[in-house]
């Protein structure tokens, strides 16, 4: 005859294996099962480089971007980015004004 204690204790041991191997499996490989089902979004990059180049320019009513005021105070040489003209405004003031616009933020790129 079968003990039914025993069929019940046999059950039990395995589904208390598998659900272990289940939470190991899962706290071991948690950081790549996440990555994988919820991937995050690719960063974009801008090449500045491909887009501007040192052509002389070197006033903030030369350019016509925060991008490429950016590029000319951090690459070119003799440029007058950071201080005021154009009627007395900076160029940061003229060009990077927006939600990410910080005080200071053209004089940092070139220190």
């Amino acid at each position: 005859m079968v003990n039914p204690v025993a069929v019940l204790m046999k059950y039990l041991g395995v589904w208390l294996i598998i659900g272990f191997a289940g939470w190991y499996g899962y706290t071991r490989y948690e950081t790549q099962i996440r990555e994988f089902l919820h991937p995050a979004p690719k960063k974009t990059v801008r090449v500045l480089g491909d887009q501007f180049k040192c052509d002389g320019r070197i006033w903030c009513s030369q350019m016509t971007s925060c991008e490429e005021a950016r590029f000319f105070l951090r690459y070119c040489p003799d440029t007058k980015l950071d201080r005021a003209d154009n009627g007395g405004q900076d160029c940061e003031k003229q060009w990077c004004s927006g939600d990410n616009f910080r005080p200071g933020r053209l004089q940092h790129l070139t220190q």
